[in-house]
């Protein structure tokens, strides 16, 4: 028994990715502005590494995780590169960083990014990592083209 709580604390998280590209659901319609807080099982993926530089457009990966623990934090670092986003007053912005805590039972996980604001129409590649502390899990790359 001591064996088998031993491994079990060192047990690390792990990343599947179940698919990647841009994220829809039809009977929801945004303005510029607005964003979709959460979106989950009721959002289609088409599957795509080239997405459209369109106002909406949603695109990512969806995951699962095993090794999340039911009595800690499962924290996962994501971070979105840019090709550099400047908003409207001046300032831009290379990467994004979330940091999430895991609901450890939930079946699956989304980092996706939506563009909500004319600015962040930028065409060229754009890389979403997902980290636990140092350790990367998931690297994928997406070309928005205009």
């Amino acid at each position: 028994m001591a064996l088998l709580t031993a491994q079990a604390a060192f047990a690390e998280m792990q990343i599947t990715e179940i698919e990647r590209g841009i994220f829809s659901r039809p009977d929801l319609k945004l303005e510029e502005g607005e964003r979709l807080l959460v979106g989950g099982s009721k959002e289609t993926v088409a599957p795509t590494t080239q997405v459209p530089a369109t106002l909406g457009v949603k695109f990512g990966v969806r995951f699962n995780v095993t090794g999340k623990h039911a009595s800690k934090p499962n924290i996962l670092t994501m971070l979105y590169l840019t090709r550099g986003v400047i908003e409207k007053d001046g300032s831009r912005h290379d990467k994004y960083t979330v940091v999430k805590d895991l609901s450890p039972s939930a079946s699956s996980h989304d980092m996706a990014f939506q563009i909500t604001e004319t600015y962040e129409q930028v065409p060229g590649i754009w890389e979403f990592m997902i980290f636990d502390g140092d350790r990367l899990l998931l690297r994928e790359k997406f070309e928005l083209v205009p």
